[in-house]
């Protein structure tokens, strides 16, 4: 992944700027190849997942729910709202 450093963040050096770039990849984005964790999934996977370890309170998931959360800026921040960790993500999907 490339990263980009931006010179009007004078607080930091380059150096600084590609250590916490790199920290937060480390410790904050999981990657199956090519792809971010929750991307690697097809929804019908996420939806099922959902259903059985994180139910609505209106219903059952569905695929229009699920389309509606990977539209936002960041998918994953929007499963994290709805009370799913990505250590359970990864531990529930895993099961699937």
């Amino acid at each position: 992944m490339k990263k980009s450093f931006n010179t009007t963040n004078d607080y930091l050096s380059e150096e600084e700027y590609n250590q916490k770039v790199d920290t937060f990849f480390n410790e904050r984005v999981f990657m199956i190849g090519t792809k971010e964790f929750e991307d690697a999934f097809l929804d019908q996977s996420i939806i099922e997942c959902l259903n059985v370890h994180r139910p609505l309170e209106t219903g059952q998931w569905r695929t229009e729910d699920i389309a509606s959360l990977r539209s936002k800026d960041k998918f994953s921040d929007e499963i994290n709202k709805n009370g799913i960790s990505k250590k359970l993500r990864i531990h529930y999907l895993s099961q699937s």
